[in-house]
This record gives C-alpha cells, structure tokens and sequence, in this order.
C-alpha cells in the first residue's frame, strides 16, 4: 500500500479551446465528491457531469477536420459512448501530469467537450501538481507484473509500415515504472527519423524531461495562422516540421529567449538549449507523455514495472493496456498472491 496524494488547494490554469481558439479555464483542485457516491480517486468534471479517471470509461478519438488523434472520456461504461453520453476529449496529457506529479484524489474541471491547450504543454500544470501536493487520507494498491506473467506482448498492426509493440516485464527499479520508447515518424524519416528515450518516471524526470515535450505539426498541411490559432498551437508547444528542411522553430535568435523563459518558470533544466533547437528526443518524449495517459487511466501506479513501446499511438495505447488488464497480468506489488487489476 501507498500514500495517495491530493492538492492543499485549487489550481488554476488557462489554454485555448480547439476549433474556436477561445481561452478556456481549466481547474485542478481538491476531491470535494460525496464520499458515498463517488468515492477518493480522480475525476474529470464538466458542466456538473463527472467522468471518472478510468480505462475502463475511455475511447478513441480522431478528428478528421483539424487532423488530431485523442483520447476522451464518457459516462458510461463502452468504449464508444452514445449520442446521448456527455464526452470530455484530449485528456491525456493532464492524465499523464497527473501521473507524473503522483496525484491520486482530485477533480479536473473543464468548461466545454475538450481539454483546453496550455502554451507550455502540461509543464507548468505539473510543477503547481508537485508543489501543492499533500498526502491525502486514503492509501492506494501498487501494482506490479503477475510473475507468473512476467513477460507480455501486445502486437498491433501498425501504420505506415511500423509494426508496434508494447511490452511488459518485471524490472526492480526501486518501486519505479520504466519505459523504454521507439519512435519513428513516418512523414519525416530524415528530419526526424527514429528517436530513443529510456527513463525512470518520477516527478523529477517526467517534470524537467516530459511534461514540456512538443507535439508534431506537419508544416505542408499548410495551416493558416488563423487556423493554428484555432488549435491553440503556438511555438511553445508544437513542432514545425517540413521533411526537407527540417525542425523550422524557433529561429536560432529565439533560443536564448526560449531558455529565459522556462528558467522564469522555475522548471530546471526543462528544454536546453540544444533540445529546444534540434528537437533530438522532443518527438519521442511526447510520445512518452501520450503513453503515460492510459497508464494513469489503469488506476494505480505500476512499481517495478519496465514497458517497452514501439511506436504504439492513442488507440493501441488504450487497447495495448485493456489487454493488460484482462490478461492478469498486474498483481498488488505488496502481495505475493495474484490479484487482478479492476478498473470498474
């Protein structure tokens, strides 16, 4: 068993809502739910409906109008919920500060159907997560790899070409997850190729390596700057990318700007200056983020646990740990006997 964390406090942030570009809130705070009703855990709020934090109330998303792939959550218990079943969308990357920052017992409040974009990514969410944390009064299951399971592979066919993979097994890494990541990006094989990140994810590495990691934005979409206002995707949170020339942001004169502006938030060593100009592990590490969603959405943190991914996406992430689940292959890490991971 281990502490959960809660907030001594309500956060509060803004982004840019996709589609309308409007600044909309969004607010992290304390669990204040009806214990009886809901119980401790972490929730997604919006217009009075709640949407729990959980795999088994998620869905894959994918928008052909701005051309963006996410995950969402419904009220109900399917994978696709009905037309009459309210949706919150894009809530991996708070699912995943969430995981980062060891938060456990919180309500996540949005006003409309999507997470709004941060400027920084989730950067600045996660350090406010960290600072404000407290214990709070309930203690949560750690889980591990069922050993007699202790190596597991979930196969995908993937697009373009990839073959993706995630893979789990037992590793001590002093209670830790793992995760060793394989990128490559099919549009741009030489400005961006394939990517190798290996991290342990504590709230140090997942807030100075993770958390300001910028998405792709493939410059021949041709993306008006009315348009990139509408998706809320500045500078500081995607990356330009055109296949023959490359990472096109910032400008070599931004990066001392950049650097300033990131030490003015007090998120050390986030983005250097070479990371943030040649973007050597940036795509991967978003990557990571994305993945790092579904793996809050199971419930309970992993310990001892090393997954490798190759390649993977939004819906084999969220397909890769359901099979996961009913398999059994988690057991409580403080056990000996196997228990299977529920995620009602």
């Amino acid at each position: 068993m281990a502490v959960a964390y809660t907030l001594d406090r309500k956060l509060e942030f803004e982004g840019r809502e996709l589609g309308t570009g409007k600044t909309k809130p969004l607010v992290v705070r304390p669990n204040d739910l009806d214990p009886k009703l809901y119980g401790p855990g972490v929730y997604f709020a919006r217009n009075g409906v709640i949407f729990p934090a959980k795999l088994s109330h998620a869905f894959h998303y994918k928008d052909d109008q701005y051309g963006f792939s996410c995950i969402g959550l419904g009220t109900g218990s399917g994978r696709i919920p009905g037309p009459e079943d309210p949706t919150v969308l894009k809530v991996e990357h708070v699912c995943a500060a969430l995981y980062g920052a060891q938060i456990r017992d919180a309500i996540v409040e949005i006003q409309g159907p999507i997470v709004p974009r941060m400027e920084f990514n989730v950067s600045r969410l996660t350090a406010a997560l960290i600072e404000h944390r407290i214990k709070s009064q309930y203690h949560i299951t750690l889980y591990t790899v069922n050993m007699s399971k202790s190596l597991e592979e979930r196969t995908f066919s993937g697009s373009e070409g990839y073959t993706d993979k995630i893979i789990v097994e037992h590793r001590n890494s002093g209670g830790n997850l793992t995760v060793l990541y394989i990128a490559g990006y099919p549009y741009f094989p030489r400005s961006i190729g394939t990517q190798v990140y290996h991290a342990i994810i504590t709230p140090e590495t997942f807030l100075n390596e993770i958390s300001a990691a910028r998405g792709v934005v493939r410059r021949s979409k041709n993306f008006s700057v009315d348009e990139l206002d509408k998706i809320g995707i500045t500078n500081y949170n995607a990356l330009f990318v055109d296949e023959l020339k490359g990472i096109l942001n910032p400008l070599p004169k931004e990066v001392k700007e950049w650097s300033n502006l990131f030490s003015s938030l007090g998120l050390n060593g986030i983005l250097t200056e070479k990371i943030v100009h040649l973007a050597e592990t940036e795509f991967v590490r978003h990557k990571l983020l994305d993945f790092l969603g579904p793996v809050f959405l199971l419930g309970s943190p992993l310990s001892d646990v090393e997954i490798t991914v190759l390649h993977s996406g939004h819906r084999n992430d969220l397909e890769g740990n359901g099979a996961f689940i009913e398999r059994g292959i988690w057991t409580p890490a403080d056990s000996s006997e196997s228990a299977r991971l529920s995620c009602r």
